[in-house]
């Protein structure tokens, strides 16, 4: 869960329900699932989000709805599974929470959706730490590295 406010902590229960059930290794929240939500949303988040997870969902075959909300899940098998290495010093900001995304679907675990609310301020200022550039490159960068094979 992202330390930024936008996140309800009442949704915990249902991100944690397909861990505890069993069934999956790995929960990813969404807010476009029905009985998701996202008050507030930035328009330009709006439009780019959706594009983004159309386009790793084709290059991964992973066909989530939502993969840059941060509210998600994981069983400790999957973070101790020694095919990952999370300790290399790229992982630094927004990467790791990609790789980690990148080796579950890649590695074959089981990985569901589940909805969740997101509230940004309804000043639409102050909403994100993200920058533009450096913000977005650090989402996409594992992506691009694992792709191309350039990092492990």
């Amino acid at each position: 869960m992202a330390g930024n406010g936008k996140m309800h902590p009442s949704d915990i229960p249902v991100l944690l329900a397909p861990l505890l059930s069993g069934g999956y290794d790995y929960v990813q929240g969404s807010r476009y699932l029905s009985g998701g939500r996202s008050e507030y949303l930035p328009l330009f988040r709006k439009i780019v989000i959706p594009m983004l997870t159309r386009l790793i969902g084709w290059l991964i075959g992973f066909r989530g709805t939502d993969l840059t909300c941060g509210f998600r899940a994981y069983r400790l098998d999957l973070i101790r599974d020694c095919r990952l290495d999370i300790s290399q010093s790229w992982l630094d900001r927004y990467e790791m929470e990609y790789y980690i995304h990148y080796y579950a679907i890649r590695l074959g675990y089981r990985i569901t959706e589940v909805p969740v609310a997101m509230t940004y301020p309804a000043s639409k200022k102050n909403y994100s730490k993200i920058r533009i550039f450096t913000g977005w490159w650090s989402m996409l960068r594992p992506w691009v590295f694992l792709g191309l094979r350039l990092k492990r």
